[in-house]
């Protein structure tokens, strides 16, 4: 059984959704499109060209419906 800890550890280091989803959107953090739900939900996107997936946190960030 293994186990990842990368969602723990990106919230750690941006513990508010405003730090969390600034990360997400910057070249820092890959570049990764938020799209509001106009709700409690947003969906973290990758854009194909502009998102950086050799970030190791990429490939689990990329498509996930966060709260």
């Amino acid at each position: 059984m293994s186990s990842t800890t990368v969602f723990k550890d990106v919230v750690e280091l941006y513990p508010t959704w405003n730090e969390l989803q600034q990360y997400l959107e910057s070249y820092e953090g890959g570049q990764f499109r938020v799209v509001d739900t106009k709700g409690d939900l947003c969906i973290i996107r990758y854009q194909k060209g502009v998102s950086r997936m050799e970030l190791p946190h990429s490939p689990w960030i990329r498509s996930v419906v966060c709260d």
